[in-house]
């Protein structure tokens, strides 16, 4: 409609003014998709952690270390902030960190325009605001200028304003004074480099947020954005001038009958006015859905209460505050602290080391460790300490890097120790968390291999039990480019076994196709000329219509006339659930139809590749981008991380079709002997050397002694006679 095709232009105008590139925006996105997801799969594993340490404690006797990566501390404080609360208030709940990172990512995706003069800007903005952004009144942004400040030695991000007001500024400083001496004519060379790469200090909105390197690049980088960003923000209250002129923004009257009447000048400011408004209330709107989302709690303060408390758990982390759940009396009903984490007898940066020491004592049975504490300290059942229980070691959270896996691993599995720890992965079923476990079996294998030179080495990938997940290497790249190669021909080649949870999304896939060709028969002319594009059509609506048209013109041609047959016939899958909604007909006598039309339609062209088109265009997987033999056509990582943004039927479906391709690229190779699996011991029934050695020297006077022997060797891989005999005889 008119007010979204407003919405659209004024966000493209603003872009443009801004010169935020398109990529920028795309890579911040999927990164924040990544991490998401990733807070997601880590929440919902939470419980069977409890369960098996509980488990391990209570009935086998033993003790229990469960490792993590991410404390949640971040958005926790950020969640403190926003409820105005301090060291010692209370929630009713545990702070969720898909919650936090859901709303940071409404945010930075949909800035608000220019605040107009006089008007105060929304509560929920207030407490984005940096710690150096002090200055704050109701004139007119684009008339009261400032910008981003030096960037401080210890920040490790590059802060990013987005905050449109300080666009035209002559001087580009903000929040910090100008040095004594200075001429205004000079600019400040870090300044303006940092401006020139991302023209990040140009933004519309009235708040700032942090951005990560990894998260202005659109390849679906390993590493995840630091939080330690929330560091940098206060509560509005602060920083903000307590006595202030203007109107609230959810007071602007939206009634716009009496611009007629302005003038020109005032009119303008109106509608800058009622736009602002009319943002605002969207973004809220966003934030208030997110907040009705029944989104996990933070891992690591479940883990810690759940398990008993601070009393019972040790707590071997890098953050400062923590959520402790109490019975409040007054209230009769439990109630989430924000409690600092203290010591009795040892200051605040030795609390890891007292909290080492209660669990070694055997006082505290539970210890959760972080990458904070992954290293220098001994958690072992070491013959010196009293605690000699048994560890289970529980692996909740995967680390990106190869060797801090190593180091978080070997805090339990030490010299001097009465037995060696068991360790326990946590994977869930959901196919698109397989790729950070590859992501850590691929550098296990790389780090074996650098420092020992045998992938086989203690440590790796198949040592610890993640050998399986070792997808993003030569075969599993091949067997991605095989899979797309096979969706964008629609191959009706089976490779998995569809089971009856895919009944739905052949539904779901005939009703899109049918919804399309429905939409096309509306318009005048014939339905095959308007699948074509037109030139109103926005870039979203052209990459999906592109998607469509490539399918019913050319390789689902058949089955797209024959659906046109059912449609003029009334036979169209929406038409049969509109009966159901209608109840005109029953849901037996329509699911009955339905079926019958599925079936028919499998016969001539709707097949499981054809879907795979359609989920792939939802996570942002086209033909055009990863065709041909580009990169995206082998980047394992990227269609892994894309994968997440699937529901879990779909996920488990795309996944098992790429893990069959990836088994059957292994197989092939293995049968052709070309399967490369670093250094292997020579089995067979019967090896021999043929010939004589060549032998290899180094140039150079360090290696002239040195020598490579090059043996050939031939190997017997069958049977004996009598061996075969005995085999035939059985069987």
């Amino acid at each position: 409609d008119d007010e979204d095709v407003a919405v659209v232009e004024q966000r493209r105008l603003r872009r443009m003014y801004r010169n935020r590139q398109p990529k920028f925006v795309r890579g911040q996105f999927w990164s924040s998709h990544q991490r998401f997801f990733r807070s997601l799969c880590i929440a919902s594993k939470v419980d069977k952690a409890i369960e098996i340490a509980k488990k391990s404690v209570d009935e086998e006797g033993k003790c229990c270390v469960i490792g993590l990566q991410t404390t949640g501390e971040a958005q926790s404080k950020s969640a403190k902030l926003t409820s105005g609360l301090s060291d010692g208030g209370a929630l009713d709940e545990f702070v969720s960190a898909p919650n936090e990172d859901l709303k940071k990512v409404i945010m930075q995706m949909f800035p608000l325009p220019p605040k107009p003069k006089g008007v105060i800007a929304p509560q929920f903005l207030n407490l984005q605001l940096r710690e150096d952004d002090s200055s704050f009144d109701d004139s007119d942004d684009e008339e009261h200028v400032t910008a981003t400040g030096r960037r401080s030695r210890k920040a490790s991000r590059k802060p990013v304003d987005y905050d449109e007001s300080k666009l035209d500024s002559p001087s580009g400083g903000s929040g910090t004074k100008r040095k004594q001496g200075r001429s205004p004519g000079k600019t400040n060379k870090r300044q303006n480099t940092l401006s020139k790469s991302v023209t990040a200090s140009n933004s519309d909105s009235d708040f700032t947020v942090e951005l990560s390197d990894d998260e202005m690049d659109d390849s679906d980088d390993d590493s995840f954005a630091s939080s330690k960003g929330s560091d940098n923000i206060k509560k509005a209250s602060s920083t903000r001038k307590t006595n202030r002129k203007g109107i609230p923004w959810d007071e602007i009257p939206l009634d716009e009958v009496e611009l007629a009447t302005m003038s020109r000048v005032d009119r303008a400011d109106l509608r800058r006015m009622i736009d602002y408004r009319k943002s605002a209330e969207r973004v809220k709107k966003w934030l208030d859905t997110v907040d009705d989302l029944a989104l996990p709690a933070n891992p690591l303060d479940r883990l810690l209460n759940e398990l008993g408390g601070p009393d019972k758990v040790a707590e071997l982390t890098g953050r400062k505050t923590r959520q402790v759940k109490i019975f409040d009396p007054i209230k009769n009903k439990d109630i989430y602290v924000y409690e600092k984490r203290r010591s009795e007898d040892a200051p605040m940066d030795e609390i890891n080391i007292e909290e080492k020491n209660m669990f070694q004592k055997g006082v505290k049975k539970f210890a959760i460790l972080s990458e904070a504490a992954s290293t220098g300290i001994s958690l072992q059942a070491d013959k010196r300490v009293k605690n000699q229980r048994r560890r289970v070691h529980i692996t909740l959270e995967l680390p990106w890097s190869a060797d801090k896996a190593i180091q978080q691993l070997g805090r339990t599995h030490r010299s001097n120790q009465v037995s060696g720890p068991q360790y326990k992965f946590l994977i869930s079923e959901v196919g698109g968390e397989k790729r950070f476990a590859s992501a850590v079996a691929r550098r296990l294998a790389l780090l074996g291999a650098l420092t020992q030179g045998d992938r086989r080495a203690t440590g790796s990938a198949n040592g610890i039990g993640l050998g399986n997940f070792d997808m993003d290497n030569i075969y599993g790249k091949r067997a991605l480019g095989k899979m797309y190669d096979m969706i964008w021909q629609c191959s009706t080649v089976s490779v998995i076994e569809l089971d009856e949870d895919a009944s739905p999304l052949f539904v779901e896939g005939l009703k899109a196709i049918d919804e399309h060709l429905q939409d096309a028969m509306a318009c005048h002319g014939h339905w095959t000329d308007n699948l074509s594009l037109h030139d109103t059509d926005s870039k979203e609506e052209a990459t999906y219509a592109d998607l469509m048209r490539a399918l019913l013109l050319g390789r689902c041609k058949r089955l797209a006339q024959e659906r046109v047959k059912a449609i003029e016939e009334g036979r169209s899958v929406p038409s049969l659930l509109q009966r159901v909604a209608d109840q005109s007909e029953n849901v037996a006598s329509i699911k009955e139809k339905i079926d019958a039309e599925i079936e028919a339609s499998k016969s001539i062209g709707l097949s499981f590749t054809v879907l795979c088109n359609f989920w792939l265009y939802d996570v942002g997987i086209l033909q055009n981008d990863s065709g041909g033999r580009s990169n995206k056509t082998r980047d394992v990582s990227r269609f892994l991380n894309r994968l997440l943004g699937m529901n879990l039927n779909r996920q488990r479906y795309m996944f098992d079709y790429f893990v069959a391709l990836l088994s059957s690229e292994i197989n092939e190779a293995k049968t052709a002997g070309r399967y490369d699996v670093g250094i292997k011991n020579i089995t067979g029934h019967n090896i021999e050397f043929i010939g004589t050695p060549r032998s290899f020297c180094f140039r150079g006077l360090d290696g002239r002694d040195e020598r490579v022997a090059l043996y050939s060797v031939k190997i017997d891989h069958g049977l004996s006679c009598e061996e075969a005999m005995k085999s035939y005889e059985e069987y």
